[in-house]
């Protein structure tokens, strides 16, 4: 080990990742459901907020907020972040059909600034902004139903779909969103994912068309009283015990008291 080992064990520590059981069982659950499900079918993934939800769909399936399209134009995966970005906090769903847009990269509605002259750049998000304020969200939605076909979509991930509670209306008409969505997903062919926090479950059971139609996947926090778990982070611990000047078994006994 050289003189400077505290720096060379955090470098070796960041560069290292040890997936949990939890973690990667549920990983496995959502590509298995991903290839089992049909065109239009939906697929919850619920759990605590911070734990890993966002990486494990990355991983999982590939869905990569502000991915591009490959060289053919096409964008088998679509990942959208639902922001409660309206006015006091509420969820809107024009908003949220422009930040769609603008993952798809429609050519018309959500080019990406990269894709600009450099002399169009200051003056296209203020015009965009115009554009999408003066046209009728029924033409957004339009427009980004034949852009997942244009594109060869074949799943679209909600991240954060638990904001739509903050619908105005209250659940009912989140409950709406979701059965909206639904649809859409029905009528451009694509396989609908929503992740978010446990709130999603009881707006599930508000949407006519959701009922008994999801396989909804868990992905739950560590629970110190089960053994399975306790030796899955007594496993970690001992991981990277490896690149610090301790015992390992000190560390995993330390986190059994």
């Amino acid at each position: 080990m050289s003189a400077n080992w505290i720096e060379d064990a955090i470098a070796r520590i960041k560069e290292t990742c040890v997936q949990h059981p939890r973690f990667m069982g549920a990983s496995n659950q959502m590509n298995l459901a991903i290839h089992a499900i049909s065109m239009g079918e939906v697929i919850p993934l619920v759990g605590p907020s911070r734990w890993g939800k966002t990486r494990m769909l990355r991983e999982a399936i590939g869905a990569h907020l502000g991915a591009r399209p490959n060289a053919a134009g096409r964008m088998p995966v679509i990942c959208v972040e639902a922001e409660n970005a309206g006015p006091s906090g509420i969820f809107s769903t024009k908003d949220f059909m422009a930040r769609c847009l603008e993952a798809i990269h429609h050519p018309f509605y959500g080019k990406d600034v990269e894709d600009l002259d450099p002399a169009e750049t200051s003056s296209y998000k203020p015009r965009r902004e115009q554009l999408i304020h003066r046209t009728p969200e029924r033409s957004l939605r339009a427009a980004f139903e034949s852009a997942l076909r244009h594109r060869g979509t074949e799943v679209l991930v909600i991240d954060e779909a638990h904001h739509v509670q903050y619908v105005a209306g209250g659940n009912e008409a989140a409950a709406r969103v979701l059965d909206s969505w639904k649809c859409l997903a029905n009528a451009a062919g694509v396989k609908l994912v929503l992740s978010g926090s446990y709130e999603i479950l009881d707006l599930l059971l508000l949407a006519p068309h959701l009922v008994g139609r999801q396989q909804t996947i868990h992905l739950p926090r560590y629970r110190g009283a089960e053994e399975s778990d306790i030796r899955a982070w007594a496993g970690v611990l001992a991981h990277y015990s490896q690149f610090l000047r301790t015992e390992a078994s000190s560390l995993i006994r330390a986190s059994q008291k």
